[in-house]
């Protein structure tokens, strides 16, 4: 018996796997066949076979095993100023993890080799950026290992911006004297902060102090 798998691409018919045998001859395996509705499970009956008993029949079954692979997104983002990306490598086995190959952003992550699950060792600065292309955009490459199989992954972690507030570079509480008639077009204090959000714009107001 052989078991096919239609290419709509390709339309073409291809062979999974290698042929089915009977377990001797004349035990006329395949005389009953069932295919699940996904196609991922089949049930061969002979009904001669010997093996318990004589013309007893038995049947095999067979479950298509899917290839091995990270099943985990590829483009997780995570908000600057913190070492936990809430991201996890996840198989479809049970596997181990960890960070390979040399030309990314590996350096820069810690992963658990048993839960998959992916830090930062120093949290990002969206405005400062560490990354190799220096865009917020880190580049780590997963494996998993699953006996004697392994599976890599490409990933990228975007670091998105967190409007942070700005403090005040000028002084607060200025001892600023200011003669009589002074022209309301005349400046006497000029404030200004530092933004570590650069790309946030600042805007300033008068309010009555607190008692």
């Amino acid at each position: 018996m052989r078991v096919y798998q239609y290419n709509t691409a390709t339309k073409k018919w291809t062979q999974l796997g290698a042929d089915i045998d009977g377990e001797a001859k004349g035990d006329q395996a395949g005389r009953s066949v069932s295919l699940s509705a996904d196609g991922t499970t089949l049930a061969i009956g002979a009904t001669r076979n010997d093996r318990s008993a004589f013309d007893a029949g038995h049947v095999r079954v067979y479950k298509k095993e899917e290839a091995f692979a990270i099943t985990s997104s590829s483009t997780p983002s995570v908000p600057e100023n913190t070492t936990d990306l809430s991201y996890t490598a996840k198989a479809n086995r049970n596997a181990t993890f960890s960070l390979t190959g040399t030309d990314n952003d590996n350096a820069k992550f810690n992963i658990n080799t048993s839960t998959g699950k992916v830090t930062f060792k120093k949290a990002p600065d969206y405005e400062n950026p560490t990354d190799g292309n220096k865009d917020n955009l880190y580049n780590i490459q997963i494996t998993a290992k699953a006996g004697t199989e392994t599976v890599t992954k490409d990933v990228t972690i975007k670091v998105t911006n967190v409007v942070e507030a700005p403090l005040f570079s000028s002084t607060l509480k200025p001892a600023v004297n200011v003669p009589e008639n002074t022209p309301i077009t005349k400046v006497v204090y000029t404030a200004s902060v530092s933004d570590a959000s650069t790309k946030d714009a600042v805007s300033f107001s008068l309010e009555a102090p607190s008692t």
